[in-house]
């Protein structure tokens, strides 16, 4: 089993990666779309709550696809969570990244 990877925020050179996103009691965790990546994350998360005596509310989770992703019911078993989807223009498709240079510039414009 692998280690979760996260993603790459910048460019190939200075870029770093990034996996863990947290805001109040709010915890988003990014990694591959792969069932060895999401059975890590669900191992993480048992030990978590086995070592700090906290509870997981897994029913209140929700897995979000990014792109496409493959057997997105299969990794949702995994963590044994919902399947959620965010507001795109490409629903069946996930979400898909903008240009946000262009969006800005676009909104600076108006």
């Amino acid at each position: 089993m692998s280690w979760l990877k996260g993603f790459k925020v910048g460019s190939r050179t200075t870029g770093v990666r990034d996996m863990l996103s947290t805001y109040v009691d709010d915890t988003i965790v990014f990694c591959d779309a792969i069932s060895e990546q999401i059975s890590f994350l669900r191992l993480m998360l048992f030990i978590f709550e086995a070592i700090s005596g906290l509870k997981i509310n897994w029913r209140k989770n929700n897995i979000f696809p990014i792109n496409e992703v493959t057997q997105f019911q299969v990794l949702a078993n995994i963590l044994r969570c919902g399947m959620g989807k965010l507001p795109t223009s490409r629903e069946h498709r996930g979400m898909k990244v903008r240009n946000l240079k262009l969006q800005n510039n676009n909104l600076l414009k108006k």
